[in-house]
């Protein structure tokens, strides 16, 4: 999985009447979701009101004009500062929301409404959802999608499958596009198979848990979907150059000396 070192803040966003907001090269990422009145927005290709229902994708680096008129507006947000993903760079936008977008609006503003000790961290994940969400709303449609689109979406499916046990071929099979285009595809992005990628993936994940938890070796072999304990460790071995028991042995020995 990607790893990016970025601070994020999730809450309720709001700004009065009058209010004007001008940038020629955004310094962080937020995403507004529109719940009352509206707010008005402007590229050098586009202007218009963000309503209810509405979302606005204000990537690091675009360039924009936000404000308002008389009354203010009022949503939720998601914002996100430091070394970020690739997605969350180049312009700003506008989205329309779906279903999936209105129902992560709505529990963020419940749990506004509604807070306890949590709600931070709670916010936290809605907002990343929302995030997320967002940027793939301001995607071409699955009919223009490029491969470097479908490759991302596939190591997407395969990361979020690491505890599954099935094979790629079965992991991708709800993507809209036949195995072998996914195949092509993954290979020109990233210059390996799904296969391959997979097996990297889930040893990635058992190094982890070596490294962090108490867990068995069998029980490792278990989680990450090996048909045994024995296949894992030659898989491992082959591909780490030692047993996991070693390695995780070895772990264990540095962390103490450090």
């Amino acid at each position: 999985m990607r790893h990016f070192d970025y601070h994020i803040t999730a809450g309720r966003k709001s700004q009065p009447g009058g209010y004007r907001f001008v940038t020629a090269r955004y310094g962080q990422c937020q995403i507004i979701a529109i719940t009352g009145n509206k707010l008005w927005f402007q590229t050098d290709t586009e202007v218009a009101a963000i309503s209810p229902g509405q979302a606005v994708l204000l990537r690091q680096g675009s360039a924009f004009t936000l404000w308002t008129e008389k009354e203010g507006y009022h949503g939720v947000c998601f914002i996100a500062i430091g070394t970020l993903p690739d997605e969350m760079h180049g312009p700003a936008q506008i989205v329309t929301a779906d279903a999936e977008l209105r129902a992560t609006v709505r529990a963020m503003e419940k749990e506004l409404s509604d807070p306890c000790a949590e709600s931070e961290t709670v916010l936290a994940g809605l907002g990343r959802a929302m995030a997320w969400q967002a940027i793939r709303l301001a995607r071409p449609d699955s009919t223009r999608r490029t491969g470097r689109d479908w490759a991302m979406a596939a190591r997407a499916t395969l990361d979020a499958g690491v505890y599954a046990n099935c094979g790629t071929r079965d992991a991708l099979g709800a993507l809209p596009k036949s195995y072998r285009q996914l195949v092509r595809d993954f290979h020109r992005t990233f210059g390996q198979s799904p296969k391959q990628y997979q097996l990297e993936a889930r040893l990635r994940e058992a190094c982890r848990l070596l490294r962090q938890t108490r867990l068995p070796v069998t029980t490792i072999a278990m989680e990450l979907g090996y048909c045994s304990s024995q296949h894992f460790a030659t898989q491992f071995r082959r591909h780490v150059g030692c047993a996991p028991s070693v390695w995780g042995a070895r772990q264990a020995h540095a962390g103490r000396k450090t």
